[in-house]
């Protein structure tokens, strides 16, 4: 998973200061770094310099070969660690529609609503529609 620590390093160097010495081995660690730095940013803190990073950082992280189980399958880990976290805080669920179609959102909401909660998951919903 050193190519995700890296990954983030280079595309979110505002994160470095929270990964400690052996969090580069822990690729869901790494994915809960970077969704709390979005989380931590002020009310407009998520400008469109930093959406264009996620979503860049998203399809790279979905490009990669898909590994044998969750703690190398880098796909999984994207979901887990870091799209549910997105799901989780008001702040961070505009990012949603940037990076999940509306259609995964729908065809995956049995499993969105028992991880994410279903009010989570209803607040996010409000993200897909004109106006919020």
């Amino acid at each position: 998973m050193t190519a995700l620590y890296n990954e983030i390093r280079e595309r979110f160097p505002e994160v470095s200061d929270r990964v400690f010495a052996g969090d580069e081995e822990l690729p869901y660690m790494l994915m809960h770094h970077l969704a709390d730095w979005l989380k931590e940013l002020p009310a407009g803190g998520i400008t469109s310099s930093i959406t264009s990073r996620v979503v860049a950082f998203c399809r790279w992280c979905e490009q990669q070969p898909r590994g044998e189980q969750a703690a190398d399958d880098l796909y999984t880990i994207l979901v887990v660690g870091f799209y549910e976290s997105l799901f989780k805080s008001a702040s961070t669920r505009v990012l949603l529609p940037k990076v999940l179609p509306p259609e995964d959102i729908a065809a995956n909401a049995e499993y969105l609503r028992t991880w994410v909660g279903k009010d989570n998951y209803n607040e996010a919903l409000k993200q897909y529609r004109p106006n919020g």
